[in-house]
């Protein structure tokens, strides 16, 4: 978002939340999408230990909520972070 002559406000993911949103135009660059990938998406990593529709946690991304109503941003292992998922801590083991 435009907010000044040379300024712009970003919207920055949250993994991103502690960088100030707001850049001189002379940091900025054109975005391209880049291609498809022809159909592809990767999957998750199979683990012989894991059983149906459980995957493993690369990593927790951030949090929200109240401690015992706790919702964790989970990045999966073998995903992509644009496919990380909010969770509540009783879908979370270990």
């Amino acid at each position: 978002k435009k907010i000044g002559k040379l300024a712009y406000k970003l919207a920055l993911p949250p993994s991103m939340s502690r960088i100030h949103p707001v850049f001189h135009v002379s940091l900025l660059e054109d975005w391209n999408k880049p291609p498809p990938e022809r159909g592809f998406k990767p999957g998750p990593i199979q683990d012989p230990k894991i059983k149906g529709d459980q995957y493993k946690v690369e990593g927790i991304l951030t949090h929200k909520g109240q401690p015992g109503k706790l919702r964790y941003l989970i990045k999966w292992l073998g995903w992509p972070v644009e496919e990380s998922t909010w969770e509540p801590e009783s879908n979370l083991d270990n």
